[in-house]
């Protein structure tokens, strides 16, 4: 976690300086020379204080992040409390008994130091432990307050799903459309109207039975494609020709339940319609895909139903399987891929795949 404080450039620099003036008094209060402070405000000592504070500071963050590499919170937070706690301690005396050791013999040139490096080492001890307990304190705090923030998008993003399904499940477009060719049926042709109705009854029947798998065969997927051309078919006087080349032993393969005649209402309602085009869409496998391949004929929409629908089934492809939907619009044709499941994975559920992001591949 780079955005704690000891990683922050400005505590990094402008710390060690007021702190090593603070050590400094603390010196002088143990020593009972508080008076000489206005004497020796830029002595030696002062320097001394503020280049062990510094160098403490930048010790004990490498040592922080040292902990935090090979020992994660994740496995027992007692024992990386207790470990950081001891590391930084070892680390303190370290630092601060070299830095003194150094300064007194080869700087002063005094060898008799053991008060003053007791007192400097008591004092930065202190510090450290109270360092520590700060940096801890905010650690796993963060980490509570990102782990509720991630469970939080994952909630929000399964209520979205759920609301999506609620769509599909309902259609208002579909039931629209459908009632309106309906009624002109009715008056032309009786017979024609009850078959309609079958077909209607059995899209939504199919709908409504499936909302809750997660996987469901290729056969029944293109039953219910089917049904949905044959719907718009009607309003759209035979313009939509679908032809189904698939082997029987690939019909037992999976998919998610309603992808395919969702992305066919799409395909149809994103299409310009006239007396010299037909959309004919071709589905097959290739290479454990099943292919929607329909020419190209866009109407001007702010949003491309199409694209939306891609989007959200690769969010929820990426819970069953590493395989990327793919999507290839271009001015003549356009090609939809969807991956092919041997049989139903293992979901992981764990939140932070919720958020992952999903990759679809685009090209114009």
């Amino acid at each position: 976690m780079k955005q704690l404080f000891i990683h922050n450039a400005y505590f990094r620099i402008l710390c060690p300086p007021v702190y090593g003036l603070v050590v400094y008094v603390l010196v002088l209060l143990v020593f009972d020379s508080v008076g000489q402070i206005t004497e020796n405000f830029f002595s030696q000592e002062v320097l001394l204080c503020i280049v062990l504070t510094y160098l403490l500071s930048e010790s004990l963050r490498l040592m922080i992040d040292m902990v935090n590499r090979y020992l994660p919170a994740e496995k027992d937070i007692k024992i990386l409390t207790a470990t950081q706690l001891a590391v930084n301690m070892l680390c303190s005396l370290t630092v601060i008994s070299g830095g003194v050791a150094i300064y007194f013999y080869f700087i002063v040139g005094y060898s008799t130091f053991q008060v003053e490096l007791l007192t400097l080492n008591s004092i930065y001890l202190l510090t450290t432990f109270l360092y520590t307990l700060l940096y801890l304190s905010i650690y796993f705090l963060q980490k509570h307050s990102t782990e509720k923030l991630t469970q939080e998008t994952a909630l929000r993003k399964k209520m979205e799903h759920q609301l999506q399904q609620l769509k599909q499940e309902v259609n208002p477009g579909l039931l629209y459309n459908s009632l309106e060719t309906l009624i002109s049926l009715v008056q032309q042709d009786a017979g024609m109207a009850e078959i309609f109705i079958d077909r209607l009854s059995s899209l939504y029947r199919y709908t409504l039975d499936h909302r809750h798998k997660e996987l469901i065969a290729l056969e029944k997927e293109l039953h219910a494609l089917q049904d949905m051309a044959y719907l718009y078919n009607h309003k759209f006087e035979g313009k939509i020709k679908v032809t189904i080349c698939i082997a029987e032993e690939e019909q037992a393969l999976l998919l998610l339940p309603g992808s395919l005649p969702e992305l066919m209402e799409n395909s149809i309602l994103s299409t310009i319609m006239h007396p010299g085009f037909v959309l004919a869409v071709d589905v097959y496998v290739e290479d454990s895909f099943v292919v929607l391949h329909y020419p190209s004929n866009n109407r001007l929409l702010l949003h491309n139903p199409v694209q939306e629908t891609i989007h959200r089934l690769s969010q929820t492809y990426s819970f069953f399987t590493d395989k990327r939907v793919v999507y290839q619009p271009s001015q003549v044709e356009c090609i939809i891929k969807l991956p092919l499941l041997q049989e139903h994975p293992v979901v992981d559920n764990r939140t932070h795949s919720l958020t992952e992001k999903p990759q679809v591949i685009h090209q114009s």
